[in-house]
């Protein structure tokens, strides 16, 4: 039974019309409604704004009562304006609603007004009938400052009343207060009467839209196609001068009038039969059971009927021949027999059916024979055949599937595919390869062969792929395409390689690289990666990140003290402290040493505000906790510093910096504290970055000099000098060198500085006896960060034969932290310096964390006590306390005793009458001074005139 054609277009449109008419209202009522609140919250925002300005033209309360009333004329669904002083007193309201009505209002408008009042509260309130209230202050408030209440709920509001926005102003920032109430249930009516216009103008345009549809495809389409059904009806009932008439000119048409250019070509087929079956690649043969030829086409003569055949061939295949038509009259059906060909030049391969054609009545009436030279297909065979082989016996897994049908289901695959996967081979055949990858995770190669496999495109992947056992191995993936002569592929082929020993030894490395070994957190290189990656998707984004840099304070004198174990199991439980304080998408890293850095990404404004110092509160809380190990409870802190991108910096490398130098600012004010990077740091770093920039070339430009302080024995009235250097700049002047020391370090120019210091000094020490000045010996200052980089005994010897000096003419003084930041490195080093009769002194000993375990290991001549003890002497009882110590240590030791900054009598006093010590250093002598003054100082000669 036919189905009309109108039926199944008729339904289709007008069901979709209505769903069409349903859905454009929905959207509109959720695209207009929710944008209603909106509104009146606006509305409330431009009233207040416009009252406000009314308060400030008209200061008179009685002209500002008329303007009032003018406004509230002109706006509508306010239920009312009230303006109060502070106690609270009324000084003008209005209503626009009844009576009853307005009871209501006013009872709520009074409370909240009586808490406006005592509290100075402002803000906005909604009651549950959807009214919006307006509480805002008036006059003079513009430049108060407003404190947000962050806990609204805790306001004691009238019933059915909620806050939306709450915060309060000083009592004495404004001199009035204004309430407006707008009338939620007015803006809701207009709203739906706006929606129910808008879902009407939608409905009559869709309804004409579909009334002039319908009326086109009847016109265009239905009618057309039924007059072509008409004609098709005629010729199948035996009329076959039946044709389509009136045809138009579109597609429709087009089909009718190929229709009956069809239906004229018919009588022309017997003709085109022939010439295509002459034609035909095929031998094709037909003949009747009395031996009529009825055909012969041109392939089956040059085969069977070839004048190059055989002759002896010839009469073999005819004999052949007519056995196997008896065979196919008597049983009547069809046989297929492969016959080899004798030629003149060659031997070709044939596949030859005979088969029987039936008349109309069903009976036997005409013999075929097809032929088809097979000779390349053979050849073929042979050659996939060879090739089969070898696939079967390669070690590599090969998998060949059909790209022509749904899944790209698994024709074949070799025996290496069963032992790498452990399917045996009928549970894979016609199976989708999906079935290797179905419980691996989502991958990126998986992606890529995805998008290989519907491109007909070739691609190589690394894939994590699941054996049938369940365990996972990595397979090195290698997807081929075979395509037919159009170009079309028609298959795909997929070479497993088992490649799991050689990916999980590349993620080893990757992990060496991009993690520390001691914490397994992310080290360096990995958080610069993923902080540059944040800052290119932040700039799409607009949001911020904090980035927090932490250095452990006391690690070092723990990691001295108790051992690199311990301090590597303090590091290991402080990276896993500092982890359990951060959100899942914050990041951690180890710089190096005691340092880690913290990645805080995706922050607002309220974020950096507020959440950010909670997290650094965590943090030094977790980090401040004693470290209980082998039974020593080990105290450390953490100071820290935070930047804030984009506001300190727009690339990884300035981030850092920022956060490293707030870091340094927070030790300065005390540790165990923060500090945000301030532009005043800045400023300093631009500032130090130009001292970098001049430092540079500074030697070669003769800009630094050496200036000498004597160092007096009072006994003997011998005197050593400690050459100290200055740096005089044509830009920047004098430079301290508190300002260029640390910058030089840093920079690591402070090793080429530092040997320009040994090389002048042991140049002037040679200078000075040459004019026969009597010196014992010049102290010269190491660097800890270059005694640690650089070999300072070689230095020393080098200048020391350069010049013809003795090793006792040259003292170095060290500092303690150079000495115990590798205290084994530290100990060879001045030994290799005290075999060439050079002497070492402790510097600023007192201020750093000094042990006296390792502190009696080395060779050590002289202790300098640090003039900041030497300062409050003799008033100050701890600093007593303290160079009493000092001293009595270095006579225990054996070591001789230097005091250095003393300035004054009282201080000489008790220097050399209490701790009975006579070499003295200080202003009260001299300050430091150039050769030149050195050379006319009574100093060079105090072997004779004693000061």
């Amino acid at each position: 039974m036919r189905e009309s054609l109108q039926r199944k277009f008729l339904f289709p449109v007008i069901a979709g019309a209505a769903l069409l008419i349903i859905l454009s209202a929905l959207l509109t009522y959720m695209s207009l409604l929710p944008d209603l609140r909106s509104q009146m919250v606006k509305r409330a925002e431009l009233m207040t704004t416009t009252i406000r300005a009314a308060g400030e033209i008209n200061p008179n309360y009685q002209d500002l009562r008329l303007a009032l009333e003018e406004i509230t004329l002109h706006t509508s669904g306010v239920h009312g304006i009230t303006l109060a002083t502070l106690n609270p007193t009324i000084i003008w309201a209005s209503s626009t609603q009844p009576n009853a009505d307005l009871d209501a209002h006013t009872v709520d408008m009074l409370k909240l007004l009586d808490i406006s009042s005592k509290k100075h509260i402002f803000g906005q309130f909604t009651h549950t009938n959807g009214d919006l209230i307006v509480i805002s202050p008036f006059k003079n408030f513009h430049h108060v400052e407003q404190t947000l209440i962050t806990a609204p709920h805790t306001l004691k509001l009238p019933p059915q009343m909620s806050s939306d926005l709450a915060y309060t102003l000083p009592a004495d920032g404004y001199e009035g207060i204004l309430y407006l109430r707008f009338n939620w249930q007015e803006f809701e009516t207009v709203a739906n009467t706006t929606l129910a216009n808008h879902i009407m103008a939608m409905s009559g345009g869709i309804l004409l839209m579909l009334l002039l549809s319908i009326a086109t495809v009847y016109k265009s389409i239905i009618n057309p196609i039924r007059a072509i059904s008409n004609t098709i009806i005629a010729q199948r009932s035996g009329d076959s001068s039946a044709r389509t008439e009136q045809l138009s000119r579109d597609e429709i048409g087009l089909l009718g009038t190929s229709l009956n250019e069809m239906l004229d070509s018919l009588h022309d087929r017997d003709r085109l039969l022939k010439v295509v079956v002459n034609h035909l690649p095929v031998g094709l043969s037909l003949k009747g059971l009395n031996d009529e030829k009825l055909v012969q086409n041109e392939a089956y003569k040059q085969s069977y009927l070839s004048p190059y055949l055989n002759g002896q061939i010839h009469e073999q295949v005819l004999e052949n021949r007519i056995t196997s038509q008896q065979k196919v009259v008597s049983e009547q059906i069809p046989i297929t027999l492969e016959e080899h060909l004798t030629f003149t030049n060659e031997t070709k391969h044939f596949e030859t059916t005979i088969f029987p054609i039936f008349n109309h009545k069903n009976h036997l009436e005409w013999l075929g024979t097809l032929c088809v030279d097979i000779t390349e297909k053979k050849a073929r065979e042979l050659k996939l055949t060879q090739l089969f082989m070898a696939v079967e016996s390669v070690n590599n897994g090969i998998i060949i599937s059909d790209a022509q049908s749904e899944g790209y289901p698994i024709l074949y695959v070799n025996p290496a595919v069963s032992a790498l996967t452990g399917y045996q081979k009928s549970e894979l055949i016609g199976v989708s390869p999906r079935i290797f990858s179905k419980n691996s995770k989502e991958q990126e190669g998986l992606e890529i062969l995805r998008r290989a496999i519907h491109q007909k495109e070739a691609c190589s992947v690394v894939l994590k792929n699941t054996r049938k056992d369940g365990t996972q191995f990595w397979n090195e993936f290698t997807l081929s395409i075979i395509q037919d002569d159009t170009g079309t592929t028609t298959h795909f082929v997929g070479i497993q390689n088992n490649v799991t020993d050689r990916v999980e030894a590349e993620n080893r490395i990757e992990h060496l690289a991009y993690y520390d070994a001691l914490t397994d957190i992310p080290n360096r290189t990995l958080f610069n990666d993923r902080l540059t990656q944040l800052i290119a998707e932040s700039e799409r984004s607009s949001r911020m990140a904090a980035i927090v840099y932490i250095d452990l304070d006391g690690f070092k004198a723990a990691n001295d003290s108790f051992g690199h174990v311990t301090g590597d199991i303090i590091l290991q439980k402080a990276a896993n402290r500092m982890q359990g304080c951060l959100r899942n998408q914050d990041s951690i890293a180890r710089m190096g040493g005691d340092e880690f850095t913290i990645l805080l990404p995706h922050l607002s404004d309220t974020d950096v505000i507020i959440n950010v110092p909670k997290i650094i509160n965590r943090l030094n809380a977790e980090l401040a906790k004693p470290y209980d190990i082998e039974g020593n409870l080990i105290h450390t802190s953490g100071s820290i510093g935070i930047s804030i991108y984009p506001k300190d910096g727009n690339n990884a490398e300035t981030l850092i910096m920022c956060a490293d130098h707030a870091m340094y600012h927070a030790k300065q004010k005390g540790k165990n504290t923060f500090s945000f990077f301030q532009k005043q740091m800045n400023l300093e770093i631009e500032q130090n970055q130009l001292v970098e920039n001049h430092l540079r070339g500074a030697i070669t430009r003769d800009e630094f000099t050496l200036h000498y302080q004597p160092q007096v024995k009072l006994d003997t009235q011998e005197v050593s000098l400690e050459a100290l250097i200055r740096w005089k700049n044509d830009t920047l002047g004098d430079v301290l060198p508190d300002e260029f020391i640390p910058i030089a370090e840093s920079s690591g120019m402070i090793d080429e500085i530092g040997a320009w210091v040994i090389q002048q000094a042991c140049r002037d020490y040679t200078s000075l006896r040459e004019m026969d000045h009597h010196i014992q010996k010049i102290a010269i200052n190491i660097s800890a960060y270059q005694f640690k980089r650089q070999d300072i005994a070689s230095i020393i010897k080098r200048e020391l034969d350069k010049h013809g000096m003795q090793g006792s003419c040259l003292e170095v003084e060290i500092t303690e932290t150079a000495i115990f930041n590798d205290f084994e490195f530290a100990k060879a080093a001045l030994q290799d310096i005290r075999k060439m009769g050079v002497t070492i002194a402790i510097d600023d000993f007192g201020t750093g964390y000094s042990s006296l375990t390792y502190l009696k290991q080395l060779p050590i001549d002289t202790i300098k006590i640090d003039k900041q003890f030497i300062k409050g002497l003799p008033k100050n009882k701890d600093d007593q306390h303290i160079v009493m110590a000092i001293s009595g240590m270095a006579k225990g030791m054996g070591l001789k005793l230097l005091a250095e900054g003393v300035e004054t009598e009282e201080q000489l006093q008790f220097v050399e009458h209490e701790l009975h010590c006579t070499n003295i250093q200080g202003f009260l002598f001299s300050k430091p001074i150039p050769k030149s003054e050195l050379i006319q100082s009574r100093f060079l000669n105090l072997a004779s005139d004693k000061i």
